[in-house]
């Protein structure tokens, strides 16, 4: 395989040491990884910048200009998530500007002769500080109203700790920001105020929803059985956030014991009335298959049914745990996921042309350019998971799903052979 495709599968597979790939790259190769991390999600920049053993000495030994054109990419795509962020959405806004100030004052470090050993370890913390943002701006990106009423009041310290470490930094790399604004604590009391009201305001909408599901439901009646089962489903959620929140149990290890998500990494969970469901496009025997929509996004909804079965749930739970960890064009992304009793389901990318065995019958006439890319899609996504040493364990057209522009996705992960993860039993051949 060409070095510059093996080096975009290689980022593309997460891995944690990007800056030491960077370190040791010869230029075409770098060309081509700086081209991959530019198009990455946050979430895989994030695990991208993550984990790197002996940051500062990775740091130390790039070139200044180079370390600087990572940090302004990265930079760039936590101020661009930042805008799509709901929860706490003044604060989270004021973070997003100041990052901006900072990375964009960072560009005059590249033409200082004394830069690169005088600042490679104000960089390196400022590097560190800029993941921990990315990190929780992904954790928060993806939440919805129930989960703004919940936590919202209690993320104030989480914006003070991180506009005291940006000040820091602008004083470690000498920067010439005027910072006092930034101290400016009746500002920030206005915005907590702010994003208090707001939470105040959703909360009234909140109980009119309420009221307008009850309606909807006794409406629908037996006339249209599937929609009454998700709005049935909804209240039910609705009404289990909604208590603990009255009772003001609303710490993160509440949440967690009430969703038994302790094993997912709670920027992929989800509330069930948050789903916007639209029709059922399929069903099988672990449950029905909803199109819809999440917070505007285009997604499918697949419900799990028999929860309460201990082979069923641990299975659930196994593969959510994987699919959360694949980022990969080459995977179908899962979005979120719900994990409330009888109400367990994935959120999944809206595949519009259907699995391959469908979209073979419906064009029969497929060019050998189109056949090859398909295949290549396939191979390349087999190549990511192997590469984390996953097996699919389940390949076949009714698994290789196609989106709107006829590209190939590998799904349903049930039968994957994969690492032993943390809380959750790994699969061997014997199981298969």
């Amino acid at each position: 395989m060409p070095k510059r495709v093996d080096a975009g599968i290689t980022l593309l597979a997460g891995q944690t040491d990007f800056l030491q790939q960077v370190a040791g790259a010869t230029p075409n190769v770098l060309q081509s990884m700086m081209s991959t991390f530019a198009g990455a999600t946050l979430p895989e920049m994030s695990t991208m910048m993550t984990g790197v053993s002996n940051t500062a000495t990775v740091v130390a030994s790039l070139p200044i200009a180079q370390t600087i054109e990572i940090m302004t990419i990265f930079g760039e795509k936590i101020v661009g998530s930042v805008e799509f962020v709901i929860m706490n959405r003044r604060q989270m806004r004021t973070l997003g500007e100041r990052i901006k100030s900072v990375v964009d004052a960072t560009q005059r470090l590249s033409d200082m002769p004394s830069a690169q050993k005088k600042y490679a370890m104000p960089l390196c913390r400022l590097i560190e500080t800029l993941t921990l943002c990315a990190e929780w701006v992904v954790k928060y990106g993806n939440k919805g109203l129930l989960t703004r009423l919940i936590k919202g009041r209690s993320h104030n310290i989480k914006f003070e700790d991180f506009h005291q470490a940006l000040i820091e930094h602008v004083h470690d790399l000498q920067l010439g920001l005027n910072v006092q604004e930034w101290m400016d604590l009746a500002r920030h009391k206005r915005e907590r105020d702010h994003d208090l009201q707001d939470l105040k305001t959703n909360q009234s909408a909140f109980l009119v929803q309420i009221k307008e599901a009850t309606e909807e439901i006794t409406d629908l009646g037996i006339q249209d059985s599937d929609r009454a089962e998700i709005l049935s489903k909804k209240m039910a959620a609705v009404e289990s956030r909604l208590k603990l929140f009255l009772e003001k149990q609303a710490s993160v290890e509440n949440v967690d014991a009430l969703n038994n998500d302790t094993l997912l990494d709670e920027a992929i969970l989800t509330d069930y009335c948050d789903l916007e469901m639209e029709r059922k496009i399929g069903e099988g025997s672990f449950g029905k298959i909803f199109y819809g929509h999440l917070h505007g996004q285009e997604m499918v909804v697949k419900d799990i049914n028999n929860m309460e079965r201990p082979e069923v749930s641990a299975e659930f739970f196994r593969e959510t745990k994987i699919l959360s960890q694949l980022r990969s064009p080459y995977i179908v992304q899962l979005y979120a996921a719900c994990v409330q009793p009888q109400r367990a389901c994935y959120v999944m990318e809206y595949m519009a042309k259907g699995n391959l065995v469908a979209y073979l019958s419906a064009h029969s006439g497929l060019s050998a350019h189109h056949k090859h890319q398909l295949g290549s899609e396939i191979s390349l996504g087999l190549a990511y998971l192997h590469h984390h040493q996953i097996l699919h364990g389940d390949l076949r057209t009714a698994n290789v799903l196609i989106n709107e522009t006829g590209h190939a996705k590998l799904a349903d992960f049930g039968f994957s052979i994969a690492p032993e993860i943390k809380g959750l039993p790994a699969l061997s051949l014997i199981h298969i």
